[in-house]
């Protein structure tokens, strides 16, 4: 057994043995002036990383809207951590129930809510062929011309990752945002000032900076 693999198991052993206490937490960041609880699963041990906001701020925003609501994820994230019930779209990961198209090119009727959690800084970044930092501009509307008239779409993104979606990020086109920066316990809200006012963070290997966004329909 080579040594990479050594240390991902004992990692793994560790996340394992770390979970039921960090399960427990009872610790809580703002979003919209409501305490939304830090959420912790071990698979991708959220507690280490971004995870552990954006899942309760998609749970927050999809239980805004009833059961009866049509809904569409971009990117298969949620239905790792729960049963989901909604349309969900991603160009390449193979699981059942999942559309696998390029969101540019998806059709369908209109949807009250979209949510894409950690998904959209990847488009025309991490995809075969050349670079194209356009395109996830191109996404953005094809989302909100997917949205019925009083629908929203809820983006969760790493500032930092993506030259394209930076753009859109400083750009400020957002109906509403919020900005957290990475703190040595905790993830801390931030203003867009001082977000906008340092160079833009390297985000890996560690995201420093998130934006949560919402969009109203084209």
């Amino acid at each position: 057994m080579n040594g990479r693999l050594v240390n991902r198991v004992i990692d793994k052993a560790l996340v394992y043995a770390q979970y039921p206490a960090r399960s427990l937490t009872r610790r809580t960041f703002p979003y919209h002036g409501v305490e939304l609880r830090y959420f912790a699963h071990p698979y991708n041990a959220t507690w280490r990383n971004e995870r552990s906001i954006e899942i309760p701020i998609a749970r927050h925003f999809i239980e805004r809207w009833p059961r009866h609501a049509r809904g569409l994820e971009v990117g298969n994230v949620l239905s790792h951590y729960q049963s989901v019930n909604h349309t969900v779209l991603d160009r390449y990961e193979i699981a059942k129930g999942v559309i696998n198209e390029d969101v540019v090119d998806y059709a369908a009727d209109p949807f009250d809510w979209i949510v894409a959690v950690s998904t959209l800084e990847h488009i025309g970044v991490n995809e075969p062929g050349p670079q194209d930092p356009g395109k996830v501009a191109v996404a953005i509307a094809k989302l909100r011309a997917l949205l019925a008239p009083d629908g929203r779409l809820l983006i969760t993104a790493p500032y930092g990752f993506s030259p394209g979606l930076d753009s859109i990020i400083r750009d400020g086109v957002a109906d509403s945002e919020v900005f957290y920066e990475r703190g040595p316990t905790a993830w801390l809200s931030v203003t867009r000032e001082a977000v906008m006012g340092v160079p833009i963070p390297v985000a890996h290997p560690r995201v420093a900076v998130v934006w949560v966004a919402e969009f109203t329909a084209a």
